[in-house]
């Protein structure tokens, strides 16, 4: 859905602007205002799509050109000679707003505008769109505009092109930092954005030299009573409909072994309404798994379970093969409590694909489908299946993946065996017959991964039970069966209630429960009450489990952070290394790095290992990555201050909670029955270390009966823990 519109004045206007068509007077047009959202966000804008090709030149010269447009909500344009045969295009000026990423891609979690969708949510491949919006300022002043996402964009401000040097193609943190000047008053402003084969999105964000949005700036446009808006990114999605978009999928030999490793998620897809706890998908990977046949999945997933919350995210890096991926998943997954994990990249070896399954393994409870790869352009050179010479679908990566999914229990999607057979039963061997560039797929070829994968979900008899890796244990057990072998309740204050769950009454109240594991969740109903946790008697914040964040850029950096290693002594705070000297070859540099609340903390430069000042930060120059984007000169080899802002940004976080707080039951709500009460799944730890660990629960005693209740502790032992 989109996003409610911050829509704070609307006020009509007598006087009209000139048109932009022969001489046609404009109806009776209102201003639209919109305040900047809390991170700076343009939320709402004017948008003219789709207009075909990504030819250079102005697309919209036949009306006045991009340096002279002032359009209003609802106008019509005719471009002629636009269209892809040559005759006039019609179009119109409509409103659209930010809204949030159905799945968050690439870790940013905030809102963006989403383009290239037709009225059906079909793909708008090879298209111009433009965005147009005016800033009202209450002073001149200069901010900053960050461009996350998008395609290759230009900008007008107040008819003047504004240079864009870089940007950043994924949700990234900043992306482009794009410095511009407002005038007081009004300010037009102008964004050309292509797209090639794929949907966009973007979110421009204005803010101050210090980062924070500013106070006396405004958004507003010109639109008649009731614009016409543009179509939604993620429509409701009719599977038997989307389905039908392709020729049937053949149906699969190994179809019996569907779901033998999936036991745990699709049980708590089937069982999410009932018991209200959340679930967790998170996908890993290269360009491909950013492409739509991963929001195909969960839309169904969605369809299929409705009354289950699915928490699915997109976290693929684009062109990183599976043993960069090695060294970024502890900043991606392994903190982020996943309860299925789908996985999938090209290139590395044995090792590198040992090393990330055993790390998922090693760290979360959580369920992992692989993949082999689908059949690309590629793969057909010198082969001729008319010829009696066919694509082997048992090539050495497949076999790879096939023994590692079996040693460490994944589910196997046996794409590249299916995706063959799908092409031999319907004569599909050209190399764009199913992908966009003979490797990346187009529709048709989305539409076919997601159906391989969602025949995986269905509850197969023999899949194997997890009751030792995720171990519930029930807080009545010591009041019902008066058995303290496993969760013991210390204190006369405890009683049981309703709803199957203890309450704590007493000043010396306690819940004790021993235990092997490296994340305990807690089970919890309405309560106004809170607890302290310990963990062998400490609490959590000084067991030293904080994590790091995957690093962000800013600024054309020469190279990617992959991973970073955190002291003994590490504290939450953001990190920010700013490149100082740089060689034009982009092959050496000097850094600095200071944290937010450790300050300045020493500088290295990638030819050795860096420690910080303070030892909280560790970093190898094997831990960079040449940076894709970065415009080298291998004939400059000496080191060279640096004049513009490069940085490199990364928070550390703590995974664990010293109190919990329960949520109050609302005034005048009835006290749900225990299958539809909305139990909370609150993780207090994670990420301890192996061996035998004692949780402790110390209700804080309260008078006014706001009381600390627990229904039970869930305990995740990693099978490789």
């Amino acid at each position: 859905m989109r996003v409610a519109q911050r829509l704070c004045g609307l006020v009509l206007l007598c006087g009209v602007m000139p048109a932009q068509a022969a001489d046609v007077a404009e109806p009776k047009l209102k201003t639209f205002t919109y305040e900047l959202a809390a991170d700076g966000l343009i939320p709402n804008w004017l948008a003219l799509g789709y207009l075909p090709g990504r030819a250079d030149e102005d697309r919209l010269a036949a009306v006045g050109g991009e340096t002279n447009v002032t359009p209003y909500g609802g106008q019509a344009v005719v471009l002629p000679g636009t269209a892809s045969d040559g005759s006039a295009l019609e179009s119109v000026w409509k409103t659209i707003g930010a809204s949030k990423l159905e799945i968050p891609y690439y870790m940013y979690g905030g809102e963006a505008v989403t383009l290239f969708v037709d009225d059906q949510g079909q793909l708008v491949e090879d298209a111009t769109a433009y965005l147009y919006c005016e800033l009202e300022s209450a002073s001149e002043q200069e901010l900053t505009l960050r461009l996350t996402g998008g395609e290759p964009i230009r900008i007008w401000l107040n008819v003047q092109p504004v240079p864009v040097d870089e940007r950043a193609r994924h949700f990234t943190g900043n992306g482009a930092q794009i410095p511009i000047i407002l005038s007081s008053g009004g300010n037009r402003l102008l964004i050309r954005l292509e797209n090639r084969h794929r949907d966009e999105a973007l979110a421009p964000r204005l803010v101050e030299p210090s980062g924070k949005p500013p106070r006396d700036v405004r958004v507003s446009f010109r639109a008649v009573e009731n614009p016409p808006a543009m179509p939604e990114r993620y429509p409701a999605q009719d599977w038997n409909a989307l389905i039908s978009e392709i020729p049937p999928v053949p149906k699969s030999e190994d179809e019996r072994f569907f779901g033998a490793h999936l036991g745990r998620i699709v049980t708590l897809l089937e069982t999410g309404g009932q018991t209200k706890r959340p679930v967790r998908i998170l996908f890993y990977g290269q360009s491909i798994t950013a492409q739509e046949w991963v929001w195909f999945l969960v839309r169904r997933l969605r369809e299929l379970y409705p009354e289950t919350d699915i928490q699915a995210e997109n976290w693929a890096i684009g062109g990183w093969q599976i043993h960069k991926l090695n060294r970024t998943v502890k900043h991606d997954i392994l903190r982020a409590r996943p309860d299925l994990v789908v996985l999938h990249a090209y290139g590395g070896s044995s090792w590198d694909w040992e090393g990330i399954l055993q790390k998922i393994r090693r760290e979360t409870t959580a369920e992992i489908m692989v993949r082999t790869a689908h059949v690309a352009g590629r793969d057909m050179k010198g082969y001729d299946e008319e010829g009696g010479n066919p694509i082997p679908a048992d090539d050495a990566s497949t076999l790879m993946i096939r023994r590692l999914a079996r040693k460490y229990g994944c589910e196997l999607v046996e794409v590249r065996k299916e995706w063959l057979s799908f092409m031999r039963a319907h004569g599909l061997f050209d190399r764009l017959d199913l992908c966009s560039d003979g490797l990346h797929l187009n529709r048709k070829g989305s539409i076919l991964m997601a159906q391989l994968y969602e025949r995986h979900f269905t509850s197969h008899p023999a899949s194997r039970p997890w009751f030792k890796t995720v171990r519930r244990y029930e807080a009545m057990r010591p009041i019902t069966d008066r058995r303290n072998d496993e969760i013991q309740l210390v204190g006369d204050g405890w009683n049981a209630d309703a709803v199957n769950c203890v309450t704590s009454t007493g000043k010396d109240d306690q819940l004790k429960l021993k235990f092997y594991g490296n994340r305990v969740d807690l089970v919890m109903p309405q309560c106004a009450g809170k607890a302290k946790v310990l963990i062998n008697g400490r609490p959590p914040s000084e067991w030293n489990l904080l994590h790091g964040t995957r690093p962000g850029s800013k600024g054309n950096v020469p190279a990617w952070l992959m991973t970073y290693y955190l002291g003994d002594n590490a504290i939450e705070e953001d990190w920010v290394l700013r490149f100082t000297h740089l060689s034009g070859d982009g092959r050496q540099y000097r850094f600095t790095l200071t944290g937010s609340r450790t300050g300045p903390d020493g500088q290295g430069d990638n030819s050795q290992l860096f420690v910080s000042n303070s030892g909280r930060i560790t970093i190898s120059g094997q831990d960079f990555n040449p940076s894709h984007g970065f415009e080298a000169d291998r004939t400059k080899t000496e080191l060279e201050p640096v004049s513009e802002e490069l940085l490199l940004t990364w928070s550390v976080r703590q995974p664990f909670q010293d109190e919990v707080h329960g949520v109050p039951q609302r005034e005048g709500e009835p006290w749900n029955p225990r299958y539809e009460h909305p139990y909370r799944y609150v993780t207090v730890v994670d990420g301890l270390p192996p061996g035998e660990h004692e949780l402790t629960l110390i209700p804080v005693y309260s008078k006014n009966r706001q009381h600390f209740s627990i229904d039970a502790v869930e305990v995740h032992r990693p099978p490789l823990w």
